[in-house]
């Protein structure tokens, strides 16, 4: 009973020393990929957020100027009226 009892406990023992690889290279994985995550991808997104804070700033630029040639639009047509008054009052 003895011998069997052995027998039963190295065999616990070795899946248990199998259990423990696998967990050390769990570990070993996941802080491969954790550091991934913060070295690769977390650059990454700063650098797309970033972009897309330039093109919100481009944006905004372009929006001000439209507004600014759309006043320039404006007062250009209605100085095209006048010059045109003007010439039919002098010709």
């Amino acid at each position: 009973r003895f011998e069997q009892v052995d027998k039963s406990l190295e065999q616990v023992g070795k899946r248990f020393e199998e259990l423990e690889e696998s967990v050390s290279s769990l570990a070993m994985t996941t802080r491969c990929i954790q550091l991934t995550i913060e070295n690769d991808i977390r650059k990454d997104i700063q650098t797309v957020a970033e972009g897309h804070l330039n093109l919100d700033r481009k944006l905004d630029e372009v929006l001000r100027n439209q507004e600014d040639y759309e006043m320039t639009k404006i007062r250009l047509n209605y100085l095209e009226g006048e010059v045109s008054k003007l010439k039919e009052k002098v010709g």
